[in-house]
């Protein structure tokens, strides 16, 4: 069994398989800024059909844009809190829930950032995402993200 600490530095910015990288790619330019990102999976991490756990955290004022995934998702804040976009505050134990392709957000971090635990019912979820942008839904790869332009 391995034990892992999420305030011990070496947690963080770690995925399961290489492929998965570019996820941590995207967060690692701001781990000073407070970001952090690291992936678990539950069965094959080469299964786009395998659940999938994604410990994140994010600094005071941070704003996760309004978004969807293409499957369940299930978040408990465990450092913390964010408020959405109803107004509501969620501290260390809320839990925030989506079905497949139910838009949710924007979620702003409260004063000290917050840490959370996601679930994801599928591992394809956590880098196809879609964005809720002003021209309309964008579906958005980020496996297909690179350092050198900027996400």
């Amino acid at each position: 069994m391995q034990v892992d600490q999420i305030h011990d530095e070496a947690f963080w910015n770690k995925v399961p398989a290489e492929y998965l990288r570019p996820l941590v790619d995207a967060v690692v330019p701001y781990g000073n800024l407070g970001f952090g990102y690291t992936m678990k999976v539950l069965g094959d991490p080469n299964d786009p059909e395998a659940t999938a756990v994604v410990i994140w955290k994010a600094p005071a004022g941070y704003v996760l844009q309004r978004h969807s995934h293409g499957c369940g998702r299930f978040e408990v804040i465990i450092e913390g809190s964010v408020t959405d976009e109803h107004g509501r505050l969620f501290g260390v134990g809320g839990i925030m829930t989506a079905e497949p392709a139910e838009m949710y957000g924007p979620i702003l971090a409260g004063p000290n950032g917050y840490t959370s635990v996601e679930v994801f019912s599928r591992l394809e979820g956590c880098y196809l995402i879609t964005w809720d942008d002003p021209d309309g839904p964008r579906l958005d790869n980020r496996l297909e993200f690179r350092a050198d332009h900027g996400g």
